[in-house]
């Protein structure tokens, strides 16, 4: 039998008022949840022991166990960790391969295709070092020695960096998505852009701690995240609009677009967020030429990953038909991904960081504006 918030709250006003005068078990087994529990009488129970079986009793009856396995395995498996590494692995090796058709002769025969698992062994390696507790790259020549706690706080905002984008593919409306479907979290767009805006974060300040150019490159980041968030912001904002739901949850974006104006404004948010969304991975520019250590690789893993099933599930309506539903959105990512380490790989080495983040503005900003005000028309 379970009980509500409200019960559960009571029961433990009345317990706790009566752990000051409860000291002999016979009388105590009577508020826990197992009444009949045999105990040798010379064993002396005291509060904690009430409180702990309470605690214990309200946890049952929320089923705990229950939503951590589901948390786990939406964490660690689909969409999370698993899911996350192959589909930016599978990006990463179809763009090795497309990339070529895109360039001279002259270069096309020197291009080295990478192999699948490329990141995956260079991020073993370099946990295989002597440093492997420190996720961040090795300390630049001549930096002093950090301390043990400095060493621990690095460690953690680096493994903030990649459980941030984790739990934000966590919560998103996927086909499949145990913690959407079955516990019914709300995949709130908000919360969602906040979780993807910690790995960036997260880069400037392993940047700025670095010193060096790595700290002048911190500056560059904070402008690419800023480059990346506002045509963002303007997409979801038009996207919302067009859509009539006028709330903040993903679901409500899932919808196929009814009229044709719709149709336009799912068009332009999609060319945009190609543009804008890459800005998002943390680097100085999109092409990012610096050795992190194994944790920001395995953030950016996850990231690009989390930003292409954003992308898909912004841009691509959700398929009525049940196998389509899970299809659709993991091709729709993979694109986003491959087109994505395409505009990295073309577009971005031929200029540099402030040219390339001109265009990026110069190229998102008008197509978000005109989607915003078509959203602004269309809900009039």
């Amino acid at each position: 039998m379970k009980y509500s918030v409200q019960e559960n709250v009571l029961s433990a006003t009345f317990l706790l008022r009566r752990c000051r005068a409860l000291d002999d078990f016979p009388q105590l087994s009577r508020y826990l949840p197992f009444p009949n529990a045999p105990c040798p009488p010379y064993v002396q129970y005291d509060r904690l022991f009430t409180i702990t079986g309470f605690v214990t009793s309200y946890f049952m009856q929320l089923d705990f166990l229950t939503n951590l396995a589901t948390w786990g395995f939406a964490l660690l498996v689909y969409p999370g960790l698993l899911f996350a590494a192959l589909l930016a692995l599978l990006g990463r090796w179809l763009a090795g391969l497309v990339a070529p058709l895109f360039m001279p002769k002259l270069y096309r025969q020197r291009t080295r295709i990478g192999a699948f698992t490329g990141p995956v062994l260079l991020i073993s390696k370099m946990l295989g070092r002597k440093n492997a507790a420190r996720w961040q790259a090795d300390s630049p020549a001549g930096a002093e020695a950090a301390e043990p706690s400095s060493l621990v706080a690095e460690n953690l905002l680096v493994l903030a960096g990649v459980i941030a984008p984790l739990i934000g593919l966590a919560l998103m409306p996927l086909t499949g998505n145990p913690v959407t479907e079955q516990l019914g979290v709300s995949s709130n767009l908000f919360l969602i852009l906040a979780l993807l805006a910690v790995y960036p974060l997260v880069s400037v300040a392993v940047q700025a701690r670095s010193g060096g150019l790595s700290g002048m490159a911190a500056a560059q980041t904070v402008g690419s995240l800023l480059t990346g968030l506002l045509p963002t912001l303007l997409i979801v904002a038009a996207l919302i609009q067009v859509a009539g739901s006028h709330t903040l949850f993903m679901t409500s974006l899932l919808e196929a677009p009814v009229t044709p104006q719709q149709t336009f404004v799912r068009i332009l948010a999609g060319v945009a967020l190609l543009v804008a969304l890459p800005w998002w991975l943390g680097g100085a520019s999109l092409r990012d030429t610096s050795r992190p250590g194994a944790g920001l690789l395995t953030g950016r893993l996850v990231q690009t990953a989390a930003l292409s099933v954003f992308w898909s599930l912004l841009v691509l309506p959700l398929p009525g038909d049940a196998a389509w539903s899970y299809v659709l959105p993991v091709l729709g990512a993979l694109f986003a991904c491959l087109a994505m380490r395409l505009l990295s790989d073309l577009w971005v080495p031929s200029r540099r960081p402030s040219d390339a983040a001109n265009l990026a503005w110069a190229t998102t900003l008008p197509l978000a504006v005109l989607a915003f005000i078509l959203g602004l028309l269309g809900n009039s």
